[in-house]
């Protein structure tokens, strides 16, 4: 009786939190407060525009893996700052490996803290990126790790 009420009780958690960690039909995972998240679709449409810069976050190990967005603005722990443009207007586009670390959201709020005004975390990552693009015909730039 007693393992059959928590099995219910776990059972009823898991019910009513899903629609919290979910919004727009995807799981928003990777985000911080205050970051706005965007989509790969839309983040695609501002590919190569005027001011419209790409962050990428991963580690060089990461990107020796995944790959990157071709001209995507290198970050590492030291200088990130410094590598950032210095039009506050510009639109800056943050990611990671995926929806599952929490580096580009940090790093993207930060940015909101030293005055950047259009902000944005695209939540997938160059991971899905990549198998995304391959239904287009863009490309990451990619390396393959030596094994």
């Amino acid at each position: 009786m007693k393992q059959s009420l928590i099995k219910f009780i776990l059972l009823a958690v898991f019910c009513f939190s899903t629609p919290f960690l979910l919004a727009d039909g995807k799981i928003q995972i990777g985000i911080v407060e205050g970051v706005t998240p965007i989509s790969m679709k839309d983040a695609e449409k501002l590919l190569g525009q005027k001011n419209v810069y790409f962050v990428d976050v991963n580690s060089k190990e990461e990107r020796e893996v995944a790959g990157n967005i071709p001209n995507a603005v290198l970050v590492d722990a030291q200088n990130w700052q410094n590598l950032l443009p210095d039009d506050f207007n510009a639109t800056l586009i943050f990611y990671g490996s995926n929806r599952f670390t929490f580096d580009a959201s940090n790093i993207a709020n930060l940015s909101q803290k030293l005055g950047y005004t259009h902000v944005y975390v695209m939540l997938d990552g160059i991971e899905i990126l990549g198998a995304f693009w391959k239904k287009s015909s863009k490309r990451t730039n990619r390396k393959m790790a030596k094994r």
